[in-house]
């Protein structure tokens, strides 16, 4: 199938069916009916679908199949410098060069902070070495405790239809590094799935680096050759990195109250400006009204 059916135009009730790509879905939480839309077109798809619950409360995906937090360990620079970006929600600088010592033999974040224990206990080390140091070892200490005290599963089984693994109770900052290892396992061994990110501007922002951001851009570019697709779900598409946005070719856009935003979910329709709908359009379409782009 290199189609999947939307829905219905409205006024018309012609088939709507959208291709098998990269995708973003935007619209205000619960008055758009994002969930249901995602858990429907990868129903329709046939594919496997894999999403996230994030957050205490979150009712969503009633229909998919329960599965654990995955996680598997890396500790290679980059990946802790995103994981620092993520923690600070700002870009690492002047850090760069001492994250690299610190990561050089180690295979776990375990063994990144053991090897800066190691260079806080020298008794020659410089003020500016000894704070960066220190930061660096406050930021692990966030994590740490966390990732030994969760059980987290050492396999990834996606069942048919869609697996919602739940997170919730976990740090943000934990969450970021489940959902990398996800991306990662699915990215590398598997096919014909579609990952769906949750609060996309939190997970892929603009301007800074995340654990997440750095594999979901190897996703958007390359997976497609392998029928692997990342879908985002955001309430707004500000926010959101642009080098992925520029890589999904449907755009689902649904209801929005805040004036701004609205301005901006007209901008991306590919219409003629006179053409376009009007603001009271945006501000009033129902759950389950998208505009697809």
């Amino acid at each position: 199938m290199t189609t999947i059916l939307l829905g219905y135009e409205l006024g018309t009730g012609a088939p709507v069916h959208l291709p098998r790509h990269h995708m973003v879905v935007s619209g205000i939480t619960r008055l758009s009916g994002k969930s249901t839309t995602l858990e429907a077109l990868i129903v329709r798809s046939g594919m496997r679908g894999l999403a996230f619950r994030t957050k205490r409360g979150e009712l969503l995906f009633k229909g998919a199949r329960s599965i654990p937090p995955f996680y598997q360990s890396r500790a290679d620079w980059q990946y802790v410098s995103s994981l620092i970006e993520a923690t600070l929600r700002e870009r690492v600088k002047f850090e760069r060069s001492w994250i690299i010592n610190a990561t050089k033999g180690a295979r776990t974040l375990q063994q990144v902070y053991k090897n800066i224990q190691g260079f806080l206990q020298k008794e020659k080390l410089r003020d500016l070495d000894r704070g960066v140091y220190t930061n660096l070892a406050a930021y692990l200490e966030l994590v740490l405790p966390e990732l030994e005290r969760v059980e987290f599963s050492k396999e990834l089984s996606l069942a048919p239809g869609l697996n919602l693994m739940d997170m919730e109770g976990l740090s943000p900052e934990v969450q970021q590094l489940v959902i990398r290892a996800s991306l990662e396992r699915v990215f590398a061994s598997e096919r014909d799935v579609v990952v769906v990110i949750p609060e996309a501007q939190d997970f892929v922002p603009e301007g800074r680096n995340t654990p997440v951001k750095l594999i979901a851009l190897d996703l958007v570019r390359k997976g497609g050759a392998v029928g692997t697709y990342l879908w985002l779900d955001s309430q707004s598409i500000t926010g959101i990195s642009k080098a992925i946005l520029k890589q999904c070719d449907v755009w689902l856009l649904g209801r929005q109250r805040e004036l701004n935003e609205v301005q901006r979910t007209l901008a991306q329709l590919p219409l003629p400006r006179a053409a376009r709908p009007g603001i009271d359009e945006v501000m009033s379409l129902g759950i389950g009204e998208f505009f697809a782009c």
